[in-house]
């Protein structure tokens, strides 16, 4: 749980820091578990009413359960008064106490000095400030019960007694140990007295609702009510130095105190309840406690309180029962940091005030690590200094259970791809790359990316557009009669001599000019993609498993299976050829008959046919009951249990433990349940196949090394630069955009990325890949997003009503490091998956496009033109610039993503694909005609400017 934070004080007066949404600020400010104890006259004990750690709790009426979470609504009224009970409080500032007869002891002595009390008044004070706590939820054991009896509010038995402090007898001297009758105890005699009591119970702190404080989370104690030996009110606002655990049952749970604050006063002078919730509401609100630490004399107390008072907001009475609870915010407000001016400040006039135009202050867009450093690999040196002294916690943080959620959901997101990719590539270049030659490059390409790269969380696999590249590539070939491996290891060496090129220039610096519009309409596209082809693949699962739409036709649903020539079935049977087939019941316990106008007719499974040597014909052999819709529905049950159990985390039910790990393992949970199930049915669903022996595809033709050329002529070296120009192009773009994604800011990354030193472990890899003939392997957005999804780091809602709070992301090198072990070894694995049916596959591909999508600007913009204005969220953007001038933005965009949807699925035009992305960033360019800098500030990002148009606007 991180902690609120504020800066020291210096100078005249003390400048008070707030937090913002995430709780980051300067210095260190621990959390306040805020308790309000009422005095109760007739049980003679201080009651628990409330307590507040971020919003508050309060015991309900019938005093045997607390309420839920709520944002505290205080009056008016009571908060004018809590004003003006500070102005006449007694402040203890930074006092040191090691235990509770210490802390009165210094409190008694201020009072005697600071206020005219009477001796009977501080008598009677210091037994009240001794009675019993009462908590709802504590539990108290009377002594010798043997452990037995444990009395809490809830219980139906009367509480063990406390003597009452009415009650007590005058103390005299001699019990007192002071000799003389007619000397008078003191009140440290009393004090002492007091606290050498012994009590009769044994409290024991709620341990339960100690597992939901904050990381060194302090206590602030409030005790009200009117006490009737007073003339005056009294307060006391006490600050200690160091947090001290000064009474165990002062407040429910073991947590040293820091603040102390007691009013009381004469009977109906004042609402104290309703003053000290007040009191405890200030104190719990991150707004006001930098104050509280930092203030130094009542008047920095008040100042601040006023603040605060005045950054409230006031409910009219009319439309609000301050009876009604205020639910938590989903998203709790952003303050600006705000700073007391000093006492010796004077306002400046307004007309001296200059404010700049917004478009000089718009944030540029670009990365502090993409600065062009002016020499040879200048970039790469830099940033493998920056990432060294982060490599060995890049194993370190791996250590937790979410990153072996992480690993199983990757590897199966992972490999999917890979076989179907191969099955495509295997198609589309002969077998020359295939299935094989994918898991071979997925085990290396990932484990020497994941142990040197800088941006270990980047995934690397087969995409979309290297193999279109690779099949134009195959065509090429194949037209000139070039051996395809060879001519494709040319292409590979000049592509990764043009990187490192690239590299040692610094030319990732470019990636600056790749801003959200073309960051979120590329993965918006690689989205659409892995979408559409979890639906067609699942559709495409009829083409061999019809459905029969015409049931109570009986010739359509059945499958004959003719012996084939020379078969032994017709030796074994005895027929011939010539007569008509007829069916029986299954095809092993077949009893025919023979003869020479007779032949049997096998009523079986296409496969039983196959398996036996027949000839399978008719249309029952395409047909398998069920197993279609089956599909269908193993398809729906995975997508719907992972985005179910992702959302887990928020429901209500279940320990916060248990719903963490649900959410995170929720991709595995899926295919656990879709497999069982497919096990129970039994049906003969397609599954996923892998080779099961680790050579090439095609091991007759070649082996794991490519010749140089292969028989093709020498110049094939030369021409090979023209597709590799193009194919670098490819790999540049593919790599840095997905990094620029993953290196977001609101990933909130702590590491940093790597851009020069990733693009130069590609180029490394991209060689021998080439050299080795396996397919290459580039950053794949959508598995990077559903990687860094994965890893994502929340906060476990500790304190009451608190929602989970994103910190960021477990980065580390393990997660992929053992997916690319286990990609490596799914060979030896694939007994377990032909278990997995492809339609629970497709499930997790269409899981990860409509899970990448989520948190596009893209997206939430498409949505904004089916929403009324009234329905629409409250989005940043939205108040900056104009819904029309939004909607404008985002037509834009969607031809954009058209464009590039169209060139890449036309084959003539899909070689361009490279190229349409560098023409999106030049679209965006221009779109400086028409919009602001401050509108596309909001909207987008702001391209970097020329250093002497900067010049001319300071001039």
């Amino acid at each position: 749980m991180s902690e609120d934070t504020a800066q020291d004080v210096k100078g005249d007066a003390p400048t008070f820091f707030i937090e913002d949404a995430n709780e980051n600020c300067i210095g260190e400010y621990p959390r306040l578990l805020c308790e309000l104890l009422e005095f109760d006259y007739e049980k003679d004990v201080w009651k628990e009413k409330s307590r507040l750690i971020k919003f508050e709790e309060t015991v309900e009426e019938g005093g045997e359960r607390w309420s839920k979470p709520h944002v505290a609504a205080l009056s008016l009224e009571a908060v004018h008064q809590s004003k003006e009970v500070l102005e006449n409080a007694i402040l203890l500032q930074d006092i040191q106490a090691e235990n509770y007869k210490d802390f009165t002891e210094k409190l008694f002595a201020k009072l005697e000095s600071d206020t005219d009390l009477k001796e009977e008044q501080l008598e009677e004070l210091g037994k009240l400030l001794y009675k019993k706590h009462r908590h709802l939820k504590g539990r108290y054991k009377k002594l010798g019960d043997g452990g037995s009896g444990t009395n809490t509010p809830s219980d139906n038995r009367s509480p063990a007694p406390i003597r009452s402090s009415r009650t007590d007898p005058v103390l005299k001297p001699s019990q007192l140990g002071v000799t003389g009758i007619s000397q008078k105890p003191s009140m440290s005699d009393l004090l002492e007295h007091l606290d050498s009591r012994k009590d009769d119970e044994i409290f024991t702190p709620n341990k339960k609702f100690a597992k939901h404080l904050p990381k060194n989370c302090e206590a602030a104690d409030v005790l009200v009510g009117h006490a009737d030996f007073l003339d005056e009110p009294i307060c006391l606002w006490i600050r200690l130095k160091e947090p001290k655990i000064l009474k165990e049952t002062l407040t429910e749970v073991l947590v040293p105190t820091r603040f102390f604050i007691l009013f009381l006063g004469p009977k109906l002078m004042y609402d104290y309840k309703e003053i000290g919730r007040v009191m405890a509401t200030m104190l719990a609100d991150s707004y006001f406690r930098p104050c509280a630490f930092s203030a130094q004399t009542k008047d920095d107390l008040l100042e601040g309180f006023q603040e605060s008072i005045e950054a409230g907001t006031a409910l009219p009475p009319g439309q609000w029962d301050r009876s009604l609870r205020i639910e938590p915010p989903s998203n709790l407000p952003s303050h600006p940091i705000r700073k007391r001016p000093s006492k010796n400040s004077i306002a400046k006039d307004k007309e001296s005030i200059q404010y700049e135009d917004t478009e000089d202050h718009a944030e540029e867009h670009g990365d502090a690590t993409l600065v062009r450093s002016g020499r040879l690999f200048g970039g790469l040196v830099q940033d493998i200094k920056r990432k060294a002294p982060h490599y060995l916690s890049d194993f370190k943080d791996a250590l937790h259970p979410q990153c072996l959620a992480s690993v199983i959901f990757i590897y199966i997101a992972c490999l999917s791809p890979i076989i179907t990719f191969g099955g495509l590539q295997g198609a589309a270049t002969d077998n020359y790359l295939a299935a094989m030659e994918g898991i071979l490059s997925g085990a290396i390409c990932g484990v020497i990316y994941v142990l040197f790269c800088g941006q270990p969380l980047t995934v690397l696999g087969a995409t979309g557009p290297m193999l279109v590249f690779e099949t134009i590539l195959f065509r090429l070939c194949k037209t000139f009669g070039w051996y395809f491996l060879s001519m494709r290891l040319w292409v590979g060496v000049w592509s990764g001599l043009f990187i490192i090129i690239i590299c040692a220039l610094d030319l990732s610096a470019l990636v600056t000019y790749i801003t959200r519009f073309t960051e979120e309409a590329f993965a918006t596209l690689i989205c659409i993609i892995f979408i559409q082809q979890a639906i067609s693949k699942l559709l495409s699962i009829r083409k061999e498993y019809g459905v029969n739409t015409d049931p109570f036709n009986v010739e359509k649903s059945q499958c004959y299976c003719f012996p084939k020539p020379n078969s032994t079935l017709i030796s074994h049977f005895n027929i011939t050829t010539t007569s008509m087939p007829y069916t029986t019941a299954s095809l092993e316990n077949a009893t025919m008959p023979t003869g020479p106008t007779l032949i049997p007719t096998l009523l079986a499974t296409k496969q039983k046919c196959l398996d036996i040597g027949g000839n399978p014909v008719g249309d029952g052999c395409n047909y398998v009951p069920n197993v279609f819709f089956f599909s269908v529905l193993l398809f729906i049950v995975m997508f719907t249990v992972s985005i179910t159990l992702k959302s887990f985390r928020n429901s209500p039910f279940f320990p916060s433990k248990v719903r963490q790990i649900v959410s995170d393992f929720n991709v595995v949970i899926g295919v656990i349940i879709s497999v069982l199930i497919d096990w129970l049915v039994g049906l003969d669903t397609p599954k996923l196949k892998v080779p099961e022996q680790f050579k090439p595809t095609r091991w007759e033709d070649r082996g794991w090394i490519v010749p140089a050329l292969g028989g093709n002529p020498w110049y094939t070296i030369l021409i090979a630069i023209v597709p590799a120009l193009l194919c670098t192009i490819l790999i540049f773009l593919d790599q840095q955009i997905t990094a620029v994604i993953v290196n977001r800011k609101e990933n909130k990354l702590k590491k940093g990325g790597g851009y020069h030193l990733d693009i130069f472990i590609l180029s490394i890899i991209t060689i021998l890949t080439s050299v080795m003939g396996l397919p290459w392997f580039v950053a794949a957005t959508v598995r990077a997003m559903t990687h860094v999804n994965s890893l994502r780091v929340e906060s476990e809602a500790a304190a009451p009503g608190e929602k989970p709070e994103f910190y960021g992301i477990r980065e580390n090198r393990v997660t992929m490091l053992l997916v690319s072990i286990l990609i490596g070894l799914s060979v030896q694995l694939t007994t377990v998956f032909k278990m997995i049916p492809m339609p629970v596959l497709y499930g997790v591909f269409m899981y990860m496009g409509v899970g990448a999508l989520r948190g596009l600007q893209l997206v939430d913009r498409l949505l904004l033109l089916f929403m009324p204005q009234k329905h629409q969220p409250e989005y940043n953007f939205l108040k900056k610039v104009k819904t029309w001038r939004v909607h404008l933005f985002t037509l834009i965009q969607c031809i954009c993503l058209g464009l590039l949807w169209v060139v890449k699925a036309i084959k003539v035009t899909s070689i361009a694909f490279p190229l349409m992305i560098l023409l999106i960033c030049v679209v965006r360019k221009l779109m400086e005609r028409c919009f602001t800098q401050s509108e596309l500030g909001a909207l987008d990002n702001i391209l970097p400017q020329d250093n002497s148009k900067k010049d001319k606007k300071k001039r």
